[in-house]
């Protein structure tokens, strides 16, 4: 019997979906913050590194230009690393006034000891502010190090995240006024008196003050690591809107086990202050709110040693935390005085 051939039913031919109509942003979108835009994931606070440098801002046509300070920041320990033309100028016994003299020689260990540091962290990644321009950026930096023939690290771009264009895309161009890192600084009280505008760092370049401008830098780099937190945690003001809670964001709901601490009531006790856990703190925590709001219960504690006393808070913490010291001298002081006003700025009293 033969077999009876299939026939080919009459299945219709599927209908090709219509496009989706969607809204295309406008010229007023850019700076329109309910106008989402895509931008990056925040980086993880573990292996980040916030940095930024000083270079020489009076040369205008020889690149590449000289540098004369590096600072990088531990975002989650808060530590700096500062490599600076100072400092070296310091170890070697050189005079300020001759360091001007000697500064290709200074620049180029300084360089070297900076490269050493970013092999040393691979897996790190850089949190910088707008460091991707042809006279100011990790470019410049690298061909610094080639006229010295110093050994040039990878920055590979991806461990790179520029905070200000993430700002810029998450709530548009004027998020803060010229100079934006300034001004996004006073807007969420990170700003310090010691922060140099553009001009004046030329000046201090020009005048050979260079220890003017590694603290100027260092305490931007501080605000850089700030700014990110408040990013993290929601709070971050902008020029444009009230600061709002981002529940949509990714890293805004994540936890772990550590919570803020209450304030120390004991007066005049002579027991450790330091505030007990408990088992839900939003990971979006400074890492250092514990041991900040430590300080300040210290530092306001009338009948303790401690009482408005850097030094003695700073000598009571390295005694009492022996595995977690601050460090000692001037260094540790003003560890103690940035963790009372960023205290302060979570809400306590000083």
């Amino acid at each position: 019997m033969a077999r009876g051939r299939k026939t080919a039913s009459a299945t219709p031919a599927k209908r090709a979906p219509s496009p989706r109509k969607t809204r295309q942003p406008g010229p007023s979108d850019r700076d329109d913050p309910a106008v989402a835009r895509p931008a990056p994931r925040l980086p993880s606070p573990r292996g980040l590194y916030a940095i930024h440098y000083s270079s020489d801002l009076s040369n205008t046509v020889g690149l590449p230009r000289q540098i004369s300070a590096i600072v990088v920041q531990n975002v989650l320990t808060e530590k700096q690393h500062t490599f600076s033309v100072i400092d070296i100028a310091q170890e070697l016994r050189c005079s300020p006034d001759r360091l001007h003299t000697r500064f290709d020689e200074f620049e180029r260990v300084m360089l070297k000891r900076f490269s050493a540091f970013v092999r040393n962290t691979p897996k790190g990644t850089r949190l910088h502010w707008g460091m991707r321009k042809a006279n100011f950026g990790f470019d410049v930096i690298l061909q610094r190090m080639c006229a010295h023939r110093v050994q040039k690290p990878a920055f590979a771009e991806r461990r790179l995240f520029d905070l200000s264009a993430y700002l810029k895309l998450r709530y548009g161009d004027s998020f803060a006024a010229q100079p934006r890192l300034i001004n996004a600084a006073k807007l969420n009280g990170c700003w310090e008196p010691t922060f140099l505008t553009q001009e004046e760092s030329a000046a201090a370049w020009s005048n050979g003050e260079y220890a003017k401008l590694v603290q100027s830098l260092s305490d931007k780099v501080d605000a850089i690591s700030d700014l990110y937190w408040h990013v993290k945690n929601g709070t971050f003001r902008c020029a444009l809107s009230s600061p709002s809670p981002l529940p949509s964001h990714p890293l805004a709901s994540e936890t772990v086990d550590e919570a803020p601490p209450a304030p120390h009531s004991g007066v005049g006790s002579a027991s450790k202050s330091t505030p007990a856990k408990t088992k839900t703190q939003t990971r979006g925590q400074r890492p250092c709110y514990e041991r900040d709001h430590t300080f300040l219960a210290w530092y306001n504690e009338v009948d303790a040693s401690t009482y408005h006393s850097y030094a003695r808070i700073r000598d009571r913490w390295n005694r009492e935390h022996p595995k977690d010291p601050i460090g000692d001298g001037q260094h540790g002081r003003d560890l103690v005085k940035k963790g009372l006003k960023a205290a302060e700025r979570d809400g306590g009293k000083l």
